[in-house]
């Protein structure tokens, strides 16, 4: 009960920006969760992911990513290829590194977390277009900026699609203009 508090503090603290603050809450959390249902509880999977996102939101990259890439091979080993967790865990990592300047390996992960998205989620999920836009991201560090234009592109065209968009989808159309902006400045 205690951890369980723990771990809901921590999320306050993260949702409120108090990152640093939930670091300690969470590293407690997770090794209690590693040493009473071990490395591949579905529990300890998810406190390995808040722990990564708040490590890496805090700028502490190096220990991110070890989570990140040790998240990644354990879902990969428990979980069905197509589950939810694989292709967020691809998402994280390759956000991770790619803030780590890493942009050969964030440009691969980032690629994995689309075609999984697209394989399992769907053309227009949301998640897909998510992920659209974190490879669009990559690809114009790169250079890349006609690869980044069409999936700016086919990400408009899907979300153009559903009909009313959402503010979720608001966001990252918002999102994929001001990348647009980028690209076109670039040009």
């Amino acid at each position: 009960d205690t951890l369980t508090t723990a771990y809901n503090l921590a999320d306050v603290l993260s949702q409120q920006g108090r990152r640093t603050e939930a670091i300690p809450l969470r590293r407690r959390e997770l090794t209690w969760c590693r040493q009473q249902n071990g490395n591949a509880d579905p529990g300890t999977l998810s406190s390995i992911n808040d722990l990564a996102i708040d490590l890496r939101e805090t700028g502490a990259l190096v220990e991110a990513e070890v989570l990140f890439r040790e998240l990644l091979a354990t879902r990969q080993q428990v979980l069905e290829p197509s589950d939810f967790g694989i292709g967020r865990a691809l998402g994280g990592l390759a956000k991770t590194v790619e803030e780590a300047g890493k942009l050969g390996e964030a440009l691969a992960f980032a690629q994995q977390a689309l075609d999984h998205r697209f394989q399992h989620e769907g053309p227009d999920a949301w998640v897909t277009n998510r992920n659209r836009f974190d490879l669009a991201r990559v690809l114009h560090k790169l250079g890349r900026s006609a690869e980044a234009t069409q999936l700016l592109d086919a990400l408009q065209a899907s979300i153009g699609s559903k009909g009313e968009p959402d503010d979720d989808d608001r966001q990252l159309l918002a999102d994929a203009e001001e990348l647009m902006r980028s690209l076109d400045e670039g040009l």
